[in-house]
């Protein structure tokens, strides 16, 4: 029996729930245990997630959780509610949203971003699917239990009616954000990480601020942040950041001076693995900032991937259309033919029927000539025999 089969439908769903909000966006596509194993263990471990872990252990909740992802019900809210319909009736539903803890707190710079979208063709157009991506790892956390996040980069075909056996979900296009907004977020962000750094070494090491005369976090730049955490492995006392992670920090920085722009995956990509270093330092207050984050961007994400949706079916009409266009022209075109066909034979068949009646009347006026010719013909001999016996009589008179 596996561990799936020992876990029944009341486990099933508690795992559901509680992971549910983790493996969200791209992480609902991986299908892979090691992958979900690793995404389980690096996560801040909720008190949902710590109980279905000491309830059915760590091997039968990624059993479960493997089994789940590959129904797709992390994906489709369709296929969620038909797995475990008892979560989304009516009353479960007002008790949810009434027992909804109040979202943390986060600075004003945060704020202005956008909340999750709401369409009226999101609905018809949530299960638009695309074709399986490109998958990479990559290793954020370094330490004597090495831990993993998950990067997944896909590349996708535009056709939204698509379907495959994973059931992925649509890649956002990859459109370049307006620099202005872009500049001021990285900006923000690169500021938020700075300050974050700073507090964590001043927690861990404040002699090294001292000795470097570093009295206020604006005295360090992000990018020297990085090396100096690649330089002193002493800062950490269990795991330590990867170089690819201090990588994409000094990335963070660059893009933020150096006002590149971004695509919305590589933007995401970032966030991730600021959220990801904001994990490690452990500096609450920014860890609650760079989740929040993290869930705001996931909506603009969200947002991109229904237009996407949204333009593919429109371009399908479009081209339906275009194409009924066609057909219509073409039978168009037939008609006036025929039409100018009919006129021409129309005119042809009246041009016949008149000659043959200009025959006819020729023939039947030429016959009334003769008659009438005959006729004065026979009169005029007549009338000659009369004038003589007459000539005869005044003779003899």
């Amino acid at each position: 029996m596996t561990n799936t089969e020992i876990v029944n439908q009341d486990g099933q769903q508690e795992v559901y729930l509680a992971l549910r909000n983790m493996f969200q966006g791209q992480h609902a596509h991986f299908r892979q245990r090691k992958r979900i194993r690793s995404l389980i263990q690096v996560q801040p471990q909720e008190h949902a997630v710590h109980q279905i872990l000491q309830k059915h252990g760590l091997n039968t909740v990624v059993s479960v959780a493997h089994a789940l992802l590959g129904s797709g019900v992390f994906e489709s809210e369709a296929k969620a509610r038909s797995h475990f319909p008892s979560i989304f009736e009516p009353a479960v539903q007002e008790t949810a949203v009434a027992t909804q803890p109040t979202a943390p707190v986060v600075p004003d710079h945060t704020s202005s971003l956008p909340e999750a979208p709401c369409h009226p063709a999101d609905a018809a157009l949530s299960d638009g699917r695309g074709d399986c991506g490109l998958t990479t790892r990559k290793i954020l956390y370094q330490g004597t239990e090495t831990m993993m996040l998950i990067a997944e980069q896909e590349h996708k075909a535009s056709d939204a009616s698509t379907q495959t056996q994973d059931n992925h979900i649509l890649d956002p296009p990859s459109f370049v954000c307006s620099l202005g907004p872009q500049h001021e977020l990285m900006t923000q962000i690169q500021k938020a990480m700075e300050y974050m750094c700073f507090a964590f070494v001043e927690r861990q090491k404040p002699k090294m601020l001292r000795a470097r005369k570093w009295s206020c976090p604006q005295a360090v730049k992000l990018s020297l942040w990085a090396k100096e955490f690649a330089t002193r492995p002493e800062l950490f006392a269990g795991a330590r950041p990867s170089s690819e992670l201090l990588q994409s920090v000094e990335s963070i920085w660059h893009t933020a001076v150096d006002r590149e722009p971004l695509t919305v995956q590589q933007l995401q990509q970032l966030v991730t693995d600021a959220t990801a270093l904001s994990t490690l330092l452990a500096v609450p207050e920014y860890q609650k900032l760079f989740a929040t984050l993290s869930t705001q961007l996931r909506f603009i994400v969200h947002d991109a991937k229904c237009r996407q949706r949204r333009r593919a079916k429109l371009e399908s009409e479009e081209a339906d259309i275009a194409k009924r266009r066609l057909e219509l022209d073409h039978e168009e075109r037939q008609t006036i033919l025929r039409l100018k066909e009919l006129d021409v034979g129309q005119s042809t068949a009246a041009d016949s029927m008149v000659s043959k009646m200009v025959d006819r009347l020729t023939c039947e006026f030429a016959g009334i000539a003769a008659a009438r010719l005959e006729t004065a013909r026979s009169s005029g001999a007549e009338d000659i025999g009369e004038d003589t016996d007459s000539d005869a009589d005044l003779d003899f008179c």
